[in-house]
Order: C-alpha cells, then sequence, then structure tokens
C-alpha cells in the first residue's frame, strides 16, 4: 500500500503540473469514458480493470464508463469526437483504423475529430489449425494447397488480415466469416473450417487444451503467452502485421492540457504491476502505454496502408 500511495501522489502531482495552465481545476466534473461495446466484453473489462486507479491518479475524480454498442464501434467513437465538454473520453481498438477504410460514411473523421491519448496496449493476431482434423504443423504446410478455409468471428481487422496474408504469402486463404467465436470453434473442431482466425485471448483456452495448434502470428513481437509460435516476419513476411489494439482517444476540441493529465494518469495507472498482470494474463495483452503523439501517428500509418491493400485487392468489407 505504502507503493501504491507513492505512486498516486506522483501521478497526482504530474497531473496537476499538466492542468495548471488551464483557466480552472481539471477535471471540474464527472468524466465520462465511452465503450463502443456492449458490457461484459474484453473491451469492457479493460476499462473497468482502469477505472479506480484512474480516479485515484486525478485526484478521486468521478469516472462514469457508459457502453454505446453498434455501427461497428463507430457510434460510440462517434459520441467522442462531437463532445464538447472537455471531459469526455473513449476507449478504442482497432477499429478505429480499419472502420475508416471500410466504412466511407463515418459520421465524423478520425484523423480531424478525435485526439489521441494513448495506445494501451495490442494482441497479435492468430493463425490456428484444430490438429485433429488437419496434418499441418507449420504455415509453409499451407503453401502451394489450392484452397484453405479461415474462419473469422466478425468481420473488420480479421478479414483484412487474411487478405493481407494471402496477398503477400501466396498462401490460398478464403474467408469463412461466423457470428462469434464460439460456432467458428465448434466448427473447426469438427473440421468443417481449416484454420482459425482470433486473439491469444478468445483461443487461449483451446490452445491451452491441444484442440488447436497456433501456426503462426501476426504481431511485431511473439506473444510472452506463445513465445514457440514464430511471427509471419520471423517467417519472411514482415508486412504481415495485424494487432489487436487498445487505445484511449478524445474530441480534437479537448484542451491538450486535459488530454496531458488523462494520458499521465493512464500512465501510473499502467505502471502498477497488478494492473499490467491483469492485462498481460487476461487478454495476453502486451502493454505500450505510447505518448498521444505515437498513438496519433499508429492510427494514421494503419489508415493507410489498409487503405492501399483494400484498393490493391478490390476488397468489399463491412465493418
Amino acid at each position: 500500500m505504502a507503493a501504491y500511495g507513492r505512486r498516486a501522489a506522483l501521478a497526482g502531482a504530474a497531473v496537476a503540473w499538466a492542468t495548471r495552465g488551464m483557466a480552472a481545476p481539471w477535471p471540474d466534473g464527472p468524466l465520462k469514458f465511452i465503450v463502443p461495446y456492449p458490457p461484459g466484453g474484453a473491451s469492457d473489462a479493460v476499462l473497468r480493470l482502469l477505472q479506480p486507479h484512474l480516479a485515484a491518479a486525478l485526484g478521486g475524480a468521478t469516472i462514469v464508463i457508459e457502453n454505446r454498442g453498434g455501427g461497428g464501434t463507430s457510434i460510440g467513437t462517434g459520441a467522442v469526437a462531437l463532445a464538447r465538454d472537455g471531459r469526455t473520453f473513449g476507449l478504442t481498438t482497432d477499429a478505429i483504423s480499419v472502420n475508416p477504410v471500410v466504412m466511407p460514411d463515418l459520421p465524423y473523421d478520425t484523423l480531424r475529430d478525435l485526439a489521441p491519448v494513448m495506445l494501451l496496449g495490442s494482441a497479435p493476431l492468430l493463425l490456428a489449425v484444430a490438429p485433429g482434423q488437419r496434418p499441418w504443423r507449420r504455415f509453409a504446410d499451407l503453401l502451394g494447397l489450392p484452397r484453405v478455409t479461415a474462419g473469422t468471428s466478425g468481420a473488420g481487422l480479421s478479414n483484412l488480415f487474411l487478405a493481407l496474408a494471402a496477398a503477400r504469402t501466396g498462401a490460398r486463404l478464403e474467408l469463412v466469416p461466423y457470428r462469434g467465436a464460439g460456432p467458428l470453434l465448434n466448427d473447426a473442431l469438427a473440421g468443417h473450417v481449416d484454420l482459425v482466425v482470433g486473439t491469444t485471448s478468445a483461443l487461449g483456452a483451446a490452445l491451452r487444451g491441444g484442440q488447436l495448434l497456433a501456426l503462426a502470428q501476426a504481431g511485431a513481437a511473439r506473444a510472452a503467452l506463445l513465445p514457440e509460435v514464430p511471427t509471419f516476419a520471423e517467417l519472411g513476411w514482415p508486412a504481415v502485421r495485424a494487432e489487436v489494439n487498445w487505445g484511449i482517444v478524445t474530441s480534437a476540441r479537448t484542451p491538450p492540457a486535459a488530454v496531458a493529465a488523462m494520458h499521465q494518469a493512464l500512465a501510473a495507472a499502467l505502471a502498477l504491476p497488478a494492473v499490467r498482470a491483469a492485462l498481460e494474463e487476461t487478454l495476453a495483452m502486451r502493454v505500450i502505454a505510447s505518448t498521444p503523439a505515437e498513438y496519433g501517428a499508429g492510427i494514421a500509418a494503419d489508415i493507410a496502408r489498409w487503405r492501399e491493400l483494400v484498393a490493391a485487392q478490390g476488397i468489399r468489407l463491412e465493418p
């Protein structure tokens, strides 16, 4: 408790420094965090884990979490973009970079109307096989096959990842969309679909139980929970990269000092060993804790590369 108290005091001092140029103390009222997903999911859990630590770092501020699902996250993220109170923030995922590519009619401009605060962390997408149904043990075993079906439990990043992997490696991967990870896993174990696309957290139980075998992962580095599984970069395809991201954004109208204060509070929360361990163990998240500028540059770069892929491959996707 003493160590936590010192961290909280340091965080409070940092927040006070970040907001000292503002006309009035900040926050000057309750803070709202919008989660663009229904309650109970992984993204919701991330924010609820951080909530008490952010409140402590911000001097006991009231933090309200509001779930606004729908529209492939565009409804909740749009509410953040349009906020004018300087106290509204939003949790984001990889959808923040995918939606501008696959949704031409977004009611906001991602790069103009949103201000990045922090990339919290990421987890790689995996390609896995049911070893009891297929003989493949390496990604190289797929090359040269006339057709390999790959199931995803949702559109957006997973579908773009498959298109990217097929385009760069030459594997003939055919998308099979599913409504949820449960039906996808059942069909894979029954041999109705060749491969499964998912994150370590989504596929973790099946991987640990030997029902699934991961052939490759699409992260910048090997996930800590899968140290034996090579990345596509290690296999010779560095452009095949697709990671589920979790981040925090706010409206571009939010004062820069408030953005800095929230960044300091998030950094203090993520510095707590218990918080990092929970994120790493439950979501297989690689904690990053980026600067606002780093997160903004990453969003812009991802939008650009997904747009290039969609244009080159003539892809038509719904988020």
